[in-house]
């Protein structure tokens, strides 16, 4: 899915479903907190979502394997936990 510039993720939860998603150039976007409605989703990109501080609600999603994290400035460190069970690339 292609969202426009959105300040809120609400509608994802719509897609209980979902394995796979890419969130790119989000700049108004502050929480990840409604990912943990996805409990099917298997692999995240996170693009350019400078508003993000923290990725500890990651840790709520039992099914998440990887996780691309590009031009995110403001995480500064995953949790070891995370970083055990999941594939991380950080460019």
């Amino acid at each position: 899915y292609h969202l426009p510039q959105v300040a809120s993720l609400e509608v994802l939860t719509q897609l209980p479903q979902l394995t796979t998603l890419s969130l790119d150039n989000l700049p108004q976007v502050a929480s990840l907190e409604v990912l943990t409605q996805l409990p099917q989703l298997t692999s995240l990109s996170l693009y350019n979502l400078p508003q993000v501080a923290s990725l500890e609600v990651l840790t709520q999603l039992p099914s998440l394997k990887e996780l691309e994290l590009v031009s995110m400035p403001e995480i500064s460190t995953l949790s070891e936990s995370m970083r055990e069970r999941v594939k991380v690339v950080i460019r």
